[in-house]
C-alpha cells in the first residue's frame, strides 16, 4: 500500500512486538503537576489509553467526541492522533492550548499546532495505519507516563520476548487464530467480558470492523446480567445465527467468574456456539497482549475468509471526505 511501511498487514503484527520497544526512542520531557488525566482521541488512536488503563495509579477519563467544556482544570490533556488530522481531537487544542497539555501524532495539524505555540509534543513514526501503530503508541504513553503506572518500563522488553513465541502458530492457516476465525465466519459476533479486560473487547471489535468487515457487538459484566441477558433471545433468526466470545481471564472478579458461568448455562440455546477464551501469561500485561495479539491476527484470518481486503476502510474513507466536502 502507497505510503505504508509494509505492503502487507501480516507484516504489520509480524513487528507489533519490536514495536512495544518504541519508548527507547523518546526522549522523555518534564510534566506538569495534575490530578487527573484525560486522553482525547478516536479508534486506533484512542485505544492505547484504554489499554493503559488498567495499570494506571491515578483518576483518568477518555473523550472521544467534540470539545466540550466540563473539563476538569487539573487534568493533563494527551491529544493523540496517529495522523494528526482526527477533527475531533483537534477541536480540542485551541480551547486547552493554555492549559495542561501534550500532544502525539505522527505529523499532521496537531504536530503544526503545538510546534506553533512551543508545547510538547511527541512524534510517532510513519507510514502505519492507525489502527497498527497500538504498539508504538502504547509503549509512548507507558513511558511518559512511567511514574503513574504499576508496571515498570522494562516490562515491555519481557512483553515482546513473550509475544514473540506465539508469532508462528498465530500467522499459520492451520493455527488457533484461523480455528477461531473459521467459527465467526457468516456469522455476528457478540463479544463479553469484565473488567480489567474491557479494552480487549473493543479492540477485538474495532479490528474485525476494520480489517475484516465484519460485525461485532461488545458488552460489559456485570452490568449486562441486568439488561441485555434478557435480549438475546429476539430478533430470533438473528441471535440464533450468532456466535458468542466470552474473554475470562485470571484478574476478573470472583463474582463475575460466577456470572460468566451461569450466563453461559442461560444463553447457550440460543446462539449457534460459545468460546470461553483463557488468555497466556503469567501477569495481566501479558494476558491483555495475549487477547489483543491473538484476535489481530483473527481479523486478517476473518479478512480472508470474507473475502476483503484488511488494509481497505472504504465506508470510514468515504464518510470523511464526505464530511470534508
Amino acid at each position: 500500500m502507497s505510503g505504508y511501511k509494509y505492503s502487507k498487514m501480516e507484516e504489520f503484527l509480524t513487528n507489533f512486538p519490536y514495536d512495544l520497544l518504541f519508548y527507547k526512542n523518546i526522549q522523555k520531557k518534564p510534566l506538569p503537576e495534575f490530578k487527573t488525566i484525560n486522553f482525547i482521541g478516536m479508534g486506533g488512536s484512542g485505544i492505547a489509553g484504554k489499554i493503559l488503563s488498567p495499570f494506571l495509579k491515578i483518576k483518568h477519563n477518555f473523550l472521544n467526541d467534540y470539545y466540550y467544556s466540563t473539563l476538569d482544570e487539573d487534568a493533563l490533556n494527551i491529544l493523540i492522533s496517529y495522523s494528526g488530522n482526527t477533527e475531533e481531537t483537534l477541536s480540542f487544542f485551541e480551547p486547552l492550548k493554555d492549559k495542561k497539555i501534550i500532544g502525539v501524532s505522527s505529523g499532521g495539524k496537531l504536530e503544526e499546532f503545538f510546534k506553533d505555540e512551543n508545547l510538547t509534543h511527541y512524534k510517532l513514526p510513519e507510514g502505519y495505519p492507525p489502527r497498527c501503530a497500538l504498539g508504538v503508541m502504547f509503549s509512548l504513553l507507558s513511558y511518559i507516563l512511567s511514574d503513574y503506572i504499576n508496571f515498570k518500563i522494562e516490562e515491555l522488553e519481557k512483553l515482546k520476548d513473550f509475544l514473540e513465541k506465539f508469532r508462528e502458530d498465530f500467522s499459520s492457516i492451520e493455527g488457533e487464530c484461523m480455528e477461531m476465525a473459521q467459527k465467526f465466519y457468516r456469522r455476528p459476533l457478540f463479544v463479553y467480558t469484565a473488567y480489567p479486560y474491557n479494552s480487549c473487547a473493543l479492540r477485538i471489535k474495532t479490528q474485525l470492523n476494520e480489517n475484516s468487515n465484519h460485525f461485532v457487538h461488545i458488552d460489559f459484566l456485570p452490568e449486562m446480567n441486568h439488561n441485555e441477558i434478557e435480549g438475546i433471545a429476539n430478533p430470533q433468526d438473528i441471535v440464533e445465527k450468532a456466535w458468542v466470545l466470552f474473554i475470562k481471564g485470571k484478574y476478573i472478579h470472583k463474582g463475575n467468574e460466577r456470572r460468566f458461568d451461569e450466563t453461559l448455562k442461560i444463553i447457550e440455546d440460543n446462539v449457534t456456539g460459545i468460546t470461553v477464551f483463557e488468555p497466556q501469561g503469567e501477569n495481566l500485561l501479558q494476558e491483555i497482549f495475549y487477547i489483543i495479539y491473538f484476535f489481530d491476527f483473527v481479523s486478517l484470518h476473518l479478512a480472508k475468509l470474507n473475502k476483503v481486503d484488511p488494509f481497505e476502510i472504504k465506508r470510514i474513507e468515504k464518510l470523511k471526505k464526505a464530511l470534508k466536502d
